[in-house]
Parts: structure tokens; C-alpha cells; sequence
């Protein structure tokens, strides 16, 4: 857990004193957090403070366990852990209780990603969770998880669980071989900040999504509060010399990488060094004697006081911030974000004096480890409990899709009226209504690099028909799949995630770091293609593409003119290749709209000028070759001014830019006759 709380024992640093500008410190952490939160453009990287955090846990926690050392010679694992226990489930156990309850405020389709997201922030696995839904290309138009911040809670209890065992044997292991029990903890401290931080540049280059969420690569930074906590006292209070001026340092740190930060930046990676090293020093520095110090204004009652609900804000502020922009329907303004500031402030302060307090009381389940085993058993239980009855709720409803063509009444359309029952129904099948590429063992994962065919039709046909390109194209295959059927083809398809056909470089990720797989896969392919020579290929890959490196030039018309060398080069191999228009883009889930409790007629559409904001690199390469041939399919999905959620009775997205698997096959006739 993120190290909130207002413990008397856990504020103190490595000598045992009590440190109010830590205490501080957690206040600006969370309210970093908070404001980037609530309106992000205002603190494009104020998810650092969660990295404040982390070094403050490993300097304050192990700071207690060296004290124990000091003290009896030994680690007691059953205190350390009663305390844990005590100290940070209660308030979390309430807040997914409370998040949980409140479940049918979400979309219907949100409902079985609420549950499971109870589930892996009980078992404090959640970094885990979205680390696996970062890592999965096609799970990241899932809707916003009303718990996804226990992430970083997961990360720092997994810690707590490791952290004490480690150093234990680590003590054990340096009597047996006569060493200063203490002096030693530097090597496990040394080992996992230089491995994790070594591991935590690579990964968050090769797969971003994953290192921001891995316990491994966050790992250093934990240490790195822990290697404060072995410096000798002595040698500590050399740096309160200069405190006024290294604290002043170490917080222009902190608040520089608030400021210059955005999604954009590689983190953590190197960049994390920067928030994480301004902590270091702030907490290197000490008190000050000095009214206009850090950590004089650290140890301010506004600042106190945030630091001492920090830890019930941060557990509440993301899920009221997740269900008022449901109810809202809005994005939040500046109004919009002082209310949600304020409830979560209220019910931080709350949960602070009558469950933090109250569990945190001597006598509470701590005399005997079986009490306070036995309490959070009935914490998790409990939990465990409200997550089975939201996921119970989305199978009833799901049941009840399964029994259903999927279809809606006749008459029903984009913009006409139907019934709840019937729309949500259509939305829940709606979602999981993938084409067969994403079961088939040849599906292309983002670390993909030798392409494997799905192959269907008559395999022993004279004219074989190839789809190449991303997921856009993987939403074609059933059309494709029915018309091979009918025409006696065989049908191949080769598609990987995010991975543009064109020659060029592509980036991957919010960090937009280069999608160097890519570039191997795309090599392998063309020679697959060069060897087995089909009689056409078609090219269908999303608008939303970025070279890498392209700085200021037109990047629409860099994909477009790799597109076209590849067509040519295709061409020149003997091939027919032909290109696929990309279809429109909503700004949310389709689904998740046409399940919302507040739906309103009509607002799932999207008008043209939004659903094709970004130009298609395809449309693009046929103006400048009108030689090259196109598919254009839009003319199913669009109207003049709209383009529809529903079209033909049909919920026509799975989420908010890929086709369903149902709707697409019914165009395999006018797929046919433009093939043609």
C-alpha cells in the first residue's frame, strides 16, 4: 500500500524522529495525483506523485525494520505484517465495497471489468491486471476501471510482502558468514535498485504499457527510499547543513517532472529518475530552521493535514471522479473538478477518523496473530463478496444476450427508439463480438515477428485472396471468410497488432516509443508474400498510425506514400494489391454508450466531420495514384451527416472503432461486388 497513513512509528526516518515535512511530502504526492486526474492538461505528468510515494514507502518501511533489527537483533514478520493488516485494509476494503455498490451507475458492459478489477485490488494484483490489458493490444478499448488506481496499492503491498522476507534472510545469512547484519542489507538494496531500474529503461522502451504497470520495473524505486534508510544517521545530518537549499533542489525536481511530463514521456525508465531523486534529496535534506524552507511549508497545517488523509483520498478520488463523469456525461470543467475534489476530500476525511483511526487503535485484533488474520479475512471476504455480486449481475444480463439474436426490433435504428432491454442486450453481445482471428492460434500479438496465416476457404483453390494489415483489418475477416465461401477462394489473412503495412517505421504506444517488431514483421511478411505469390492482396490498416520520428511533417501523407511503395513493390512481384478505406471512429465505446443508465436517443452516432477527423492514409494514396485500387465501405456505415452506432438493426461496433464480427459479415456482398 501506498504509505498514507498518519502512524506515529511509520512518520519517523531512519533515527526514529518524526519528520512532519514527510508527512508533507505525501500531501504533495497525492494532490499531484488528484489534479492530474482531474483535469490532466493542468498537470500533464502529475502521475509522478505516485513515484513520490513509492520512495517514501521503501524509506519510511524499511526504515522500521531497521530500527527492529537495532533494537532485538531480528525482524518480527508477525508484528510487521499485524501492522500492515491493520493499518491500510480496512479503508481500502471500504472503498471497493463502496465502489462496488454503486456498480449500476457504470455501462451494463463496464459491469464484468468492475468485478474483476475487485477481485485483483483485493488480492492486491492489479498492476498485474492492467499490466496484462496494457500488454494486450485488443483490450485497450475497455472501458476506464473504477478501481485501476490500486494499482500502485497492488505494487507496494507486493513490497510488503517481499521486502521484510528479503532482508530477513539476508540478516540470517550475514551472521552465518560473520558480516555486520545491518552493513548487508546494502546488497539486496544494490541488487533489486540496479536490476529493477536496468530492467524498468529496457522494457519501457520495448513495451511500454507493461513497464508502467510491473512490479519489477518500479521496483528500484522503492529501494531507492531503502538506501536512504541504511545511510547512518551521522552521515544524514551532514545534508541538514544545506536543507533549505537541497529541499528547495529536490522539490523543483519533483514539480518540474509534474510540469514537463506528459503521456508522451518514457516512464518510468530514466524519466522516473527525476521525481524520484528530487524525493530522495527533499527527504536527504531534513529540517530546515529556515520560515521559507521546504520543509518549513512541508510542515504547514494545510500540508499536514493533506498528508494525513492522503492515503483515504487517493483510495477514494479516482472512483467519484469515474462515476461523476458517468453521470455527467461530461468531461470535467473547473466546476465539475472542484466537486469531485470536494466529495473525495469529504469522504477521505470520513474514512480517515472513524476507519483508519478506529483499526489503527491499540487493543484492535492485535493481540494475537490469528485476530488479526481472522479480521482480514472478513475484510477480503467481504470484498470478494461485492465483486461476485456485480459480476453475478453482468451473467444474468449476458444470459439473457445469449437467448437473443443480437438483433434489434424491427424498425429500430441509430437514432429510433427501442427498448432498454433490447438495446443493452444488443450492447453485451455486441462487445464480445470478435471476428475468429482473435481465438486462432496465427494471431499476431504486439511481440509478434513471424507471421503466421489464418487460412479458410478452398484451400486447394487456384485463386488464393490475402488481407494484410493491423486490427482494421482483422475486423474484415468474416466478410471476407463468407465471401471465399461463396466464390470457392482461398482466403488468408496476416494481421498483427498496431503494425502498419506501409515501409515505414511506426511508434507504439502513448509513449510513442518505435515499434521496432513491427519492422521485422513487415520484412518477414513481404518475403511470405514474395514465395507464395497470391492473385490479390488487400491492404486494410487503421487511420491512427504515426511514423516515428516524423516531427513536423504531414504524418497522414508519410503512411500514405509508404502504402504506396508497398503496393508497388507488391505489384512488381507479380500481385494484384488493392487498399481498404478505414472505417469511422467514435469517441467512445459503442457499447458501453448504448448500455449507459442515462443513454439518450441518438447519442452513440457521431457526426462525419468527428468519425474521420483524422485522414485516412489510404484515401490519401489513391489521390495521389488514382491508379491504385480502393474499398470503400463506408457508404454502409455513414449517412451524409452520421455516422450511425446501430445500422440495419445491427449494434455495428464492438467498441469504438472496430467493426463486430456479425455486422461485418453482412457486407460480404458488397465486398464482393467492389472485388469484383
Amino acid at each position: 500500500m501506498l504509505e498514507f497513513q498518519d502512524d506515529p512509528q511509520e512518520r519517523r526516518g531512519a533515527s526514529g524522529s518524526f519528520r512532519p515535512e514527510i508527512q508533507g511530502l505525501r500531501a504533495v504526492a497525492v494532490l499531484a495525483v488528484v489534479i492530474f486526474h482531474v483535469w490532466p492538461s493542468k498537470l500533464s505528468g502529475g502521475y509522478v506523485g505516485v513515484d513520490v510515494f513509492f520512495v517514501i514507502s521503501g524509506y519510511l518501511i524499511t526504515g522500521v525494520l531497521v530500527r527492529d533489527v537495532e533494537r532485538s537483533g531480528n525482524i518480527s514478520l508477525a508484528r510487521f505484517y499485524q501492522r500492515r493488516i491493520k493499518r491500510l485494509l480496512p479503508a481500502a476494503s471500504v472503498t471497493i465495497i463502496g465502489a462496488s455498490v454503486a456498480y449500476a451507475l457504470l455501462p451494463v458492459v463496464a459491469w464484468t471489468n468492475a468485478a474483476k478489477e475487485a477481485v485483483a485490488s483485493t488480492l492486491y494484483v492489479q498492476n498485474w491486471w492492467l499490466a496484462r490489458q496494457a500488454a494486450d493490444y485488443w483490450a485497450q478499448d475497455d472501458s476506464t476501471g473504477v478501481l485501476q488506481h490500486f494499482w500502485s496499492l497492488s505494487v507496494e503491498e507486493q513490497f510488503y510482502i517481499f521486502w521484510p522476507l528479503l532482508l530477513l534472510l539476508t540478516i540470517k545469512l550475514a551472521r552465518r558468514l560473520s558480516w555486520n547484519p545491518i552493513k548487508s542489507l546494502w546488497v539486496p538494496v544494490a541488487l533489486v535498485g540496479v536490476c529493477s531500474l536496468a530492467y524498468s529503461v529496457h522494457l519501457s522502451n520495448s513495451s511500454p504499457g507493461l513497464a508502467y504497470f510491473a512490479t519489477t520495473t518500479r521496483a528500484w524505486e522503492l529501494a531507492l527510499g531503502a538506501a536512504l534508510a541504511l545511510v547512518p544517521v551521522a552521515r544524514m545530518h551532514r545534508f541538514n547543513q544545506h536543507s533549505a537549499l537541497l529541499g528547495g533542489l529536490g522539490m523543483m525536481m519533483i514539480l518540474g517532472a509534474c510540469f514537463v511530463f506528459d503521456g508522451k514521456t518514457v516512464f518510468p525508465g530514466y524519466a522516473a529518475l527525476l521525481p524520484t531523486l528530487g524525493t530522495a534529496v527533499v527527504i536527504a535534506a531534513g529540517t530546515s530552521t529556515s520560515r521559507f524552507s521546504i520543509s518549513a511549508i512541508l510542515s504547514t497545517k494545510p500540508f499536514q493535514y493533506y498528508g494525513n488523509i492522503s492515503y483515504s483520498l487517493y483510495l477514494w478520488h479516482w472512483p467519484v471522479l469515474v462515476y461523476y463523469q458517468q453521470l455527467s456525461g461530461r468531461h470535467l470543467d473547473l466546476a465539475d473538478g472542484l466537486v469531485v475534489i470536494a466529495v473525495s476530500g469529504a469522504l477521505a476525511h470520513q474514512t480517515k477518523i472513524l476507519v483508519e483511526d478506529y483499526f489503527r487503535g491499540e487493543g484492535v485484533f492485535d493481540k494475537r496473530l490469528w485476530h488479526t488474520l481472522g479480521f482480514a479475512a472478513v475484510c477480503m471476504g467481504a470484498t470478494l463478496f461485492a465483486a461476485w455480486k456485480v459480476n453475478s449481475a453482468y451473467y444474468a444480463k449476458l444470459a439473457s444476450a445469449h437467448e437473443s439474436s443480437g438483433v434489434l426490433p424491427s424498425g429500430s435504428s441509430g437514432t429510433g427508439l427501442y427498448d432498454d432491454k433490447d438495446r443493452i442486450i444488443a450492447a453485451l453481445r455486441a462487445k464480445d463480438d470478435m471476428a475468429a482471428w482473435y481465438r486462432a492460434k496465427c494471431r499476431g500479438q504486439t511481440y509478434t515477428v513471424n507471421p503466421i496465416p489464418c487460412v479458410y476457404g478452398d484451400k486447394n483453390s487456384d485463386f488464393r485472396v490475402v488481407l494484410i494489415g493491423d486490427s482494421h483489418a482483422v475486423h474484415w475477416e468474416p466478410a471476407f471468410i463468407e465471401l471465399a465461401k461463396q466464390q470457392g477462394w482461398m482466403f488468408s489473412i496476416y494481421a498483427k497488432s498496431a503494425c502498419s503495412v506501409g515501409d515505414l517505421s511506426v511508434t507504439i504506444g502513448k509513449n510513442k516509443v518505435r515499434y521496432d517488431d513491427c519492422d521485422k514483421y513487415r520484412k518477414n511478411l513481404m518475403a511470405i508474400l514474395n514465395k507464395d505469390k497470391p492473385q490479390l492482396v488487400v491492404i486494410s490498416q487503421s487511420r491512427g498510425h504515426a511514423p516515428f520520428g516524423a516531427g513536423k511533417v504531414d504524418r497522414a501523407q508519410a503512411i500514405a506514400d509508404s502504402l504506396i511503395r508497398t503496393v508497388e513493390t507488391l505489384q512488381g512481384q507479380g500481385m494484384k494489391a488493392v487498399l481498404m478505406a478505414d472505417t469511422p471512429w467514435f469517441k467512445d465505446s459503442v457499447p458501453a454508450c448504448l448500455s449507459t443508465p442515462n443513454y439518450v436517443q441518438g447519442n452513440c452516432d457521431a457526426t462525419r466531420a468527428n468519425a474521420f477527423k483524422k485522414t485516412d492514409p489510404a484515401l490519401l494514396a489513391t489521390q495521389t495514384r488514382p491508379d491504385i485500387g480502393i474499398l470503400k465501405m463506408n457508404r454502409h456505415l455513414c449517412d451524409s451527416q452520421y455516422c450511425q452506432a446501430v445500422v440495419n438493426n445491427r449494434v455495428a461496433y464492438r467498441d469504438s472503432h472496430h467493426l463486430t464480427a456479425g455486422f461485418a459479415k453482412t457486407l460480404s456482398e458488397e465486398l464482393g461486388e467492389q472485388l469484383s
